[in-house]
């Protein structure tokens, strides 16, 4: 049998060892020494002989709780957005075992060495704004203070390595952003582009669209004409609308397809815009097939003459 150690009056760390104490679970396999010890907070605590002389138990509990509240009060902030953005930042780039480690440090995504501190970090980006977080500018770029800004859930989706761009007029925008701007469902304008390489429907059959485009929102501006009313155009997806007079008041406004930019700056520059029109929309009803789009307001006319 090994010789007791006698540790009554010595001191560990925070614990001075006052007597023998009693062994919480004895078995065979068991026959370790215990101590009661005396924390200097005050409290008394039973330590296994071992554990005081490797140094694994110092205290009560009390310095262990010490040093995670003194961790967590070094900025006053670990409940904040701003901390728990930096502390998901830091997983996900040096965490291997983080669900989302593959996209970002398995792929090379770093951290500067500046936003290794907490503090740093939140002297360049303040606070995080509600309903916002984190987002990269340069998708494949490390997370730096000039790569970074705090970014909506939609910024953040038009911002992704993965996204399509389309682009329209020298403009180029994914489809979720061609879909806000139009109020087309972005699935919608996808269809249409890997179809037809545009945004216009590819619903045609003889001279007419089979249904009116969904956006018929186009802003109209007044011209002066016996038959018609006012004039617009959509760029993006290159159509024209004429509304034309019924009876001395508003009437009934038609989209024309596959009228270019430049198409239009032509008719709207017209010295004409009737003879215009006859001249070059009405006869070309093949390359310019229509829809009537019905009247904009509801005191409008019932009916227009088809033009």
């Amino acid at each position: 049998m090994v010789a007791l150690i006698e540790m009554v009056g010595r001191v560990f760390g925070r614990l001075t060892v006052v007597r023998r104490g009693q062994n919480p679970k004895p078995s065979a396999s068991n026959t370790s020494a215990y101590w009661v010890c005396s924390c200097v907070c005050g409290e008394e605590t039973v330590v296994r002989s071992v554990y005081l002389r490797n140094g694994r138990t110092q205290s009560c509990g009390c310095l262990h709780s010490e040093s995670i509240t003194e961790i967590q009060t070094t900025h006053g902030m670990c409940n904040t957005g701003a901390y728990k953005s930096w502390r998901a930042m830091w997983q996900r780039c040096t965490t291997k075992s983080n669900i989302s480690y593959p996209n970002y440090g398995g792929r090379g995504i770093k951290v500067c060495d500046r936003w290794k501190s907490f503090e740093n970090f939140y002297a360049d980006m303040g606070d995080r704004p509600h309903g916002k977080s984190l987002d990269r500018i340069r998708s494949n770029d490390g997370y730096a203070p000039d790569n970074c800004k705090w970014s909506s859930r939609t910024e953040q989706n038009n911002n992704k390595r993965n996204n399509v761009f389309v682009s329209i007029d020298g403009r180029s925008q994914t489809y979720s952003q061609w879909g806000q701007e139009l109020a087309i469902r972005p699935s919608t304008l996808r269809e249409r582009y890997i179809k037809t390489g545009s945004f216009q429907p590819n619903f045609i059959k003889g001279n007419k669209m089979q249904t009116p485009l969904p956006h018929a929102g186009i802003p109209l501006t007044p011209v002066k004409s016996s038959k018609i009313m006012a004039i617009g155009h959509c760029p993006v997806t290159e159509v024209l609308a004429v509304q034309f007079f019924h009876k001395g008041g508003p009437g009934n406004v038609y989209h024309y397809q596959a009228f270019t930019s430049a198409e239009y700056a032509a008719f709207a520059s017209a010295e004409s815009v009737g003879k215009h029109f006859l001249a070059h929309v009405q006869p070309h009803k093949e390359k310019h097939p229509y829809v009537n789009m019905g009247v904009p307001s509801a005191a409008a006319a019932t009916e227009a003459v088809a033009p």
